[in-house]
């Protein structure tokens, strides 16, 4: 619903497993789930510059490690470099909790809710805003990491954040809200 209002037009969608070669020639991506849990994102592990498995996230050669978490990703397709993939990946459930919209404006204006400043960020429980990400950054003008363009959180300014929540349903709603 949220696609067709900023776009004007359905999201095209399809599980990870009924992807054809002609929609990797055709489209750009958004996948979602780590190796593990999407096939097509699988097909892509060991091209990519950021990797998620287990509690580890790594930027290049930088490790993070710990619960929660997430990482996005926006970067030219290896399987189609004319295209742009998008992946968003998570240790645990809790870290895909509004993982397509939790960093775009944090100043809540419509038009500007899902811009992403960033090409790629690694996040946890602890990060709100900008200065409480794990890693997030940008890629130099040939689509590689270069730490000029990465910024590390502020470590203070991550633990005097509270652990972000999940919502949790008491029960199952008889339809979606």
């Amino acid at each position: 619903r949220d696609w067709g209002r900023l776009y004007g037009q359905p999201c095209r969608m399809k599980a990870d497993a009924e992807l054809e070669a002609d929609d990797i020639q055709r489209h750009n991506l958004i996948l979602y789930g780590r190796p593990e849990h999407n096939v097509v994102t699988a097909r892509l592990a060991g091209r990519l510059p950021l990797t998620l498995s287990g509690n580890r996230a790594t930027v290049g050669d930088r490790p993070f490690l710990g619960p929660h978490l997430g990482l996005k990703l926006c970067c030219p397709n290896p399987l189609n470099p004319a295209k742009y993939v998008v992946v968003f990946g998570g240790t645990t459930a809790a870290s895909y909790h509004q993982s397509n919209n939790r960093f775009g404006n944090w100043l809540g204006w419509g038009a500007y809710d899902n811009y992403h400043w960033f090409d790629y960020a690694v996040y946890d429980d602890r990060t709100w805003g900008p200065e409480t990400f794990l890693c997030v950054g940008v890629f130099n003008q040939a689509w590689e990491l270069d730490p000029l363009y990465r910024w590390l959180g502020d470590d203070d300014a991550r633990q005097a954040r509270p652990p972000r929540v999940v919502p949790q349903f008491l029960e199952i709603p008889a339809e979606p809200p």
